[in-house]
């Protein structure tokens, strides 16, 4: 499990615990008028309400500050992959302004062919009008 899943973990987990144990808590003391509730018990709810918005609070600020973000972008992106097999695919990679052919197995990956990224739609728009009006 990676970082920011375990710390979203531990957040809810200590949100669930806190939740809990106030209901324990209600039901332990049982029910009673609102006049009666002693001093005591409103400080420890102020409290409790207090710790959950110093939680949503500091994850929101870890998330503010990166700390929660996925992986940063990748320049490798695969474009497509079939499975050959059962365990064994051909995926296309374009990696670095490359398409790589690439045959994938349980124990290794080998490399079948390297061709250029094809141009995007605006790069072969520019060369179609540049090659009709010449």
């Amino acid at each position: 499990m990676n970082s920011p899943a375990l710390l979203r973990s531990a957040l809810c987990a200590s949100l669930t615990l806190s939740l809990s144990a106030i209901c324990f808590a209600q039901q332990a003391a049982g029910p009673v008028a609102a006049s009666a509730v002693p001093a005591s018990s409103s400080g420890s709810m102020f409290m409790v309400v207090l710790l959950l918005i110093a939680m949503v609070a500091g994850a929101w600020y870890l998330k503010r500050g990166g700390r929660l973000k996925g992986a940063p972008a990748s320049e490798l992106k695969v474009v497509s992959a079939v499975a050959v097999g059962a365990r064994e695919r051909i995926a296309i990679v374009e990696v670095a302004g490359k398409r790589l052919v690439v045959g994938i197995t349980p124990n290794q990956i080998n490399l079948l062919s390297e061709t250029p990224a094809p141009a995007g739609f605006s790069e072969s728009l520019k060369q179609a009008q540049e090659t009709r009006n010449a």
